[in-house]
């Protein structure tokens, strides 16, 4: 959403009863279509009915999700994220307040992260009906303004959020679309549930209809096609650029997408690639890099004037490597034998199972055997009575001997990361299991060597699953893999392919080698003794890509010139200038400081000298006029001192290349100031203007802009460059508050010395 999370949702909504969009803004959700016939699906969950889940669950509402705050559970075991949840609906169970707190398991605190999967996944903005039961005692967030009693969990991972579709009127979950959200949908659930729901806030469910009836497809005047890309085998979540070669493919304006087909909760569906992936968008050749949770697949275009395209030839996605947040994780020697090493974990609590004595046993270690063969350093060796995840020294592989069994995971991993460094280091791992015979989704495993019988799941196959997340990599669309994301009775997939889940753990096993582990008495990461090299897997004889000779996307001949206008609070002088302290310290780098998170810009902008007058580097970004959270074009561009953004070689203006001219919205983002979108879309042309300074409203919704002596600036203190000014930025600041001369993230006034008035700001 805006952007990546730093737009405050409470901007669009009133609070207290009535929620509407504006005339010229519908938040537009895409929508993923599930399909699945199997027994199991993604992230090997079992698949409960609807229905079912209505009857199991205490609390059933429809909200959206407004803000996202990670914590330590109350042991400090385990990182949690509580998501604040704004009440439309309640379904089931007595709210009466008008948020609550989700808490899922994973999350980052200062060099602190865990990943856990599967686990509910969803992101700030994002609106549907939610299941929900209490929270346990160790998972509430005790210093929240949301009382205990308004905080839950979600008993079914990814199946506890059925998200919506507000533009089309529809529903998805992992397996189903339900159609008709006002009426076939909430008729569904009330008469399952056999209540009928309260409304504690409204929205308008209905979206634009026909958005295109004003696009003029003037950049399009035959049909389009695809006629070849590169590389035809590739892999998501690499940073990999795929580039598609075709004909009349216009430009990335209006309707303009495309799409792939998903691993994620939407499986075997195409969705939208985001717009932060794509790198250029031309007549002849569109570049992109291809993010995570994408399978192999046919590509489909999207034209500007609506014309939808699918290449003849499939993409291959070999295998899907992990990042969070745009960052690598990587694997380290953890217990100097070149890898990592689990404990089996003999605890019955609850009535449960002894791991280190049961058939499990046997089976994972044969897991741990094939994996290690094919590169991967997880040993098992000796036992312990613990049998909970935590993020301690213990990397322990147990069954669900709690209070609160899995209940449609058959398996949970759990991975911890220290960042000690420049990367992020895998210091644990812990891998629970559901138990057979418990809780309301019944399961029977199979431990046997030989495989499972017709009514049983193989153990085996589903530990080096497991093992194989445990080790970076994402779920496959090929149904020979490993990492297939489906998984039914009676089936085995006990080796890791060649050609796919193993050249994934030669891409991450290559990775973790060439960082320089730094956390704790940690080395880098080694192969394991049993494993003979990738050669000896075969893996030379996998497929390669053809060279397709794609084109290179050159902008070039930018004439399209516009005049923004910004004030930064922080730089604000008494007299309405803006500080250029960093310019006259020499402090503003030559290249543009936003290559790294949470930017990520590309761009290569540079400057061979300071041009007169210039005071930092900001980003200005064009967004769809129909879809606020589709970031077109992102720039790294000046600012001088009255405001005004400027190109590096000093002319006043942003210019853009004609092959953009559309309607767009306005989005400018700095380095210690909050984000702003302007509320009113403008047609790029050449010599329009665009001036955030003369009124608050220039901003969208409330509180973007401060109004200081006449004229309105951005807010200054987003230290973190997460959207929120909290005790975070603070902490940024008071780690550092007595420096000069640097060019820093909390420095709020803009003149290279840290001190007491940037915390004022």
């Amino acid at each position: 959403m805006f952007p990546a999370a730093n737009f405050s949702f409470r901007s669009f909504f009133t609070l207290k009863k009535k929620i509407m969009f504006s005339s010229k803004l519908t938040i537009v959700f895409l929508v993923f279509l599930c399909l699945s016939n199997a027994v199991l699906g993604n992230c090997l969950l079992i698949n409960k009915s609807f229905e079912s889940r209505i009857n199991s669950n205490t609390h059933i509402i429809e909200g959206q999700i407004i803000d996202q705050t990670p914590f330590w559970s109350n042991d400090n075991s385990i990182i949690l994220t509580a998501n604040r949840i704004l009440i439309y609906k309640s379904f089931k169970g007595n709210i009466v307040n008008d948020e609550i707190l989700l808490i899922t398991e994973g999350g980052e605190i200062g060099n602190k992260m865990h990943i856990v999967e599967p686990n509910l996944d969803s992101k700030t903005g994002e609106v549907g009906l939610f299941f929900l039961t209490p929270a346990k005692a160790n998972y509430k967030m005790a210093d929240s303004d949301i009382n205990a009693n308004n905080q839950f969990v979600s008993q079914e991972e990814s199946l506890g959020f059925v998200q919506y579709d507000i533009r089309k009127n529809i529903a998805f979950d992992t397996y189903s679309t339900y159609d008709n959200i006002s009426e076939n949908f909430y008729k569904r659930i009330t008469q399952t549930s056999n209540t009928q729901y309260a409304e504690l806030n409204t929205f308008k469910l209905a979206g634009i209809k026909n958005i295109d009836q004003n696009l003029k497809s003037t950049d399009i005047n035959s049909d389009p096609s695809i006629y070849c890309f590169f590389p035809q085998y590739i892999g998501s979540g690499t940073e990999s650029i795929l580039s598609i070669d075709g004909n009349e493919l216009g430009s990335y304006t209006g309707n303009a997408s495309i799409a792939m087909i998903s691993v994620g909760s939407n499986f075997g569906q195409h969705v939208m690639i985001p717009a932060e992936n794509i790198i250029s968008w031309t007549n002849e050749n569109i570049q992109l890099i291809v993010p995570q949770k994408i399978g192999s697949g046919k590509i489909q275009i999207t034209t500007s004037d609506n014309t939808t395209i699918h290449s003849d030839e499939e993409v291959t996605i070999t295998f899907a490597r992990s990042k969070t947040q745009g960052f690598l994780t990587h694997m380290i020697n953890d217990n100097d034998l070149g890898g990592y090493t689990f404990k089996a974990s003999t605890s019955t609590s609850y009535s449960g199972v002894n791991f280190a004595t049961s058939g499990a046993f046997d089976a994972f270690e044969r897991a741990l055997l094939a994996v290690r063969k094919s590169g991967l350093n997880f040993i098992m060796d000796g036992t312990t009575s613990t049998n909970s995840v935590s993020d301690d020294d213990q990397n322990i592989v147990m069954f669900d001997n709690t209070n609160e069994p899995l209940t449609t995971a058959l398996g949970k991993m759990y991975r911890q990361f220290s960042n000690c460094g420049a990367e992020w280091e895998m210091t644990g791992v812990d891998v629970k299991f559901k138990r057979a015979s418990t809780g309301p989704e019944v399961i029977k495993w199979s431990f046997s060597e030989s495989g499972p019988s017709s009514s049983q799941l193989d153990f085996q196959s589903i530990a080096t699953h497991e093992l194989l997340h445990g080790a970076q990599l994402k779920h496959s669309l090929n149904p020979d893999d490993v990492l297939f994301y489906i998984f039914s009775v009676g089936e085995s997939r006990r080796s890791p392919v060649t050609c796919t889940d193993v050249a994934g753990l030669q891409y991450i096993t290559e990775q973790s080698m060439d960082i320089n582990a730094l956390c704790g008495s940690a080395n880098t990461y080694e192969y394991p003794p049993e494993f003979l090299g990738f050669e000896s897997l075969g893996l030379n004889a996998c497929s390669h890509s053809a060279s397709c000779d794609p084109s290179t996307y050159n902008v070039g001949n930018d004439s399209i010139s516009v005049d923004v206008l910004v004030l930064l609070e922080g730089f604000l002088n008494e007299d309405g200038q803006l500080n250029n302290g960093l310019a006259t310290s020499n402090l503003i780098p030559f290249e543009h400081p936003f290559s790294e998170a949470p930017y990520n810009l590309a761009s290569n902008a540079s400057m061979n000298e300071y041009p007169a007058g210039i005071i930092d580097w900001v980003i200005i970004e064009l967004r769809d006029r129909f879809n606020p959270s589709n970031v077109v074009v992102q720039k790294a561009v000046l600012i001088d001192e009255d405001g005004h953004l400027m190109e590096t070689d000093g002319s006043r203006g942003v210019k853009f290349h004609p092959s953009l001219a559309g309607d767009y919205f306005i989005a400018i983002r700095h380095k210690t100031h909050l984000d702003i979108l302007s509320a009113d879309y403008i047609s790029l042309s050449d010599g329009v203007t665009y001036d955030f300074t003369t009124n608050v409203n220039k901003a969208m919704g409330s509180g973007q802009l401060e109004e200081l002596n006449g004229q309105y600036a951005m807010y200054a203190g987003d230290f973190d460059s997460n959207g929120n000014v909290n005790v975070n930025d603070y902490n940024k600041w008071r780690l550092n508050n007595a420096v000069i001369n640097k060019y820093v993230t909390w420095d709020a006034d803009g003149n290279g010395i840290i001190n007491v008035l940037d915390y004022n700001l």
